[in-house]
């Protein structure tokens, strides 16, 4: 058991101790749920001492921001290209990838380039990356955060290559539940996020079936079942980000993608009515 849980685990022990005193974390588990039962504490405290408990078994890989979800930034993009990403996304921090995009050298910060506006580059703004195992137990990285006073991590496998990011967010919603901020919109189709009224940030594994009902259109499910596939079988090429292209009236420029894949979408649909 990891150390974070096991401070948890002796403090409850005694604070308990007048009921009876839980020998493991399933019995501190177990005496919350009767605690709750007999409604000495409330169900939301139940909840959050179990989850907390429970994050010595749960590794980085079970949680984190695959890469292929990532919203990367290249160090060569042009500064202007870049804050309009950063202003699409909603947010603070981006893992910066080398030249070859194959590498993260570091994470930029949203407020660095707010502040350093005249910067050309963003070579001179970049933080030095935290990175991280797949494996790492959620409990140790949640000290790790504490005492380097870090944020998000990049997540490496095996082989040493990027495989996702986490952040302190993440491990704090796994003991409270989701946390919605001031950039979070809610939609009823999972996959797009509302930037304004006549702007979205669709996911290109969206189904065409959820895309058709969204957005009203009527595009062909015969070779593929994604948004990200109609793309890629319109163009012929796997696009970079920025490329634009216009599907039944519906302006769409690629938000994020890599050399192997289409990640994200910026859909236009100025005098296109979107579903409710």
């Amino acid at each position: 058991m990891g150390k974070q849980s096991s401070s948890l685990f002796s403090a409850w022990s005694k604070v308990f101790s007048w009921f009876e005193t839980p020998k493991t974390p399933d019995d501190l588990k177990a005496l919350c749920s009767r605690l709750y039962t007999q409604k000495v504490i409330r169900h939301d405290l139940m909840t959050k001492i179990c989850r907390l408990i429970d994050l010595d078994h749960i590794r980085v890989k079970d949680i984190m921001v695959s890469r292929a979800n990532m919203t990367l930034i290249c160090i060569d993009q042009p500064v202007s290209e870049i804050r309009r990403l950063v202003a699409d996304s909603g947010h603070s921090r981006f893992p910066v990838l080398d030249s070859d995009q194959r590498k993260v050298i570091g994470i930029v910060f949203a407020k660095d380039l707010v502040i350093h506006q005249q910067k050309k580059s963003i070579k001179h703004l970049l933080r030095k990356a935290f990175f991280i195992p797949e494996s790492k137990r959620l409990d140790n990285l949640l000290n790790e955060f504490q005492s380097k006073h870090q944020h998000m991590a990049i997540v490496v496998d095996e082989y040493g290559d990027h495989a996702g990011l986490v952040t302190i967010e993440d491990i704090i919603e796994q003991i409270t539940g989701d946390i919605e901020d001031e950039h979070d919109h809610q939609d009823d189709t999972d996959g797009i996020r509302r930037v304004d009224d006549s702007h979205f940030i669709v996911q290109a594994t969206l189904t065409i079936e959820d895309f058709n009902e969204t957005f009203g259109t009527q595009l062909s499910r015969e070779n593929t079942d994604t948004i990200g596939g109609i793309i890629l079988g319109h163009l012929g090429y796997i696009p970079e980000q920025g490329t634009q292209l216009s599907l039944h009236g519906i302006q769409i420029k690629i938000h994020a993608a890599n050399e192997k894949q289409i990640l994200s979408l910026l859909v236009s649909i100025d005098g296109v009515a979107k579903k409710p």
